[in-house]
Parts: C-alpha cells; sequence; structure tokens
C-alpha cells in the first residue's frame, strides 16, 4: 500500500471514528437521565435519530477496525 494514501485513509477513517462515537454517545439511553438529553428524548426527530443506534455502533466498530488495519500495514506494529 502506498504510504501516502493510507495515511489519509488512516485519517478519514479517525474522523470516521470520531463521527461513530459521537452517534453511538448522543444516542445511548444511559444519558437520558441528564438534563440535556431528558429534553432531547421527548422530541420526534430525536426519537428518529435514536432508534438507529444499534447500526451506529455497527458504523464505529467497522471504522474502529479498518482503522486499526490500515494504520498497522502503513505504520507497523509498534512493539
Amino acid at each position: 500500500m502506498d504510504t501516502q494514501l493510507g495515511l489519509r485513509l488512516a485519517l478519514a477513517l479517525g474522523l470516521l471514528n470520531l463521527l461513530g462515537l459521537s452517534l453511538v454517545f448522543f444516542s445511548c439511553r444511559c444519558m437520558g437521565g441528564m438534563r440535556l438529553t431528558s429534553r432531547l428524548f421527548k422530541r420526534t426527530w430525536f426519537q428518529r435519530f435514536y432508534k438507529y443506534h444499534c447500526y451506529y455502533w455497527v458504523l464505529l466498530w467497522f471504522s474502529v477496525v479498518a482503522h486499526l488495519t490500515i494504520a498497522f500495514l502503513v505504520v507497523g506494529f509498534p512493539f
């Protein structure tokens, strides 16, 4: 794999990791007790967002595994 392409892919997947983590965090049921999210759970748009919580986990895990694989291919195993 080309080093430049690998680094770009690792960066893009790292950003996808952050997006996936944010989606999982803000759609998490345990956030319902907090002041900010307790108001959000009453909104219809948030309920539509919340019903895809399991798919956000799949996105997160896919991006983490792909990011780790590409990082190992480009940079190598650090130990």
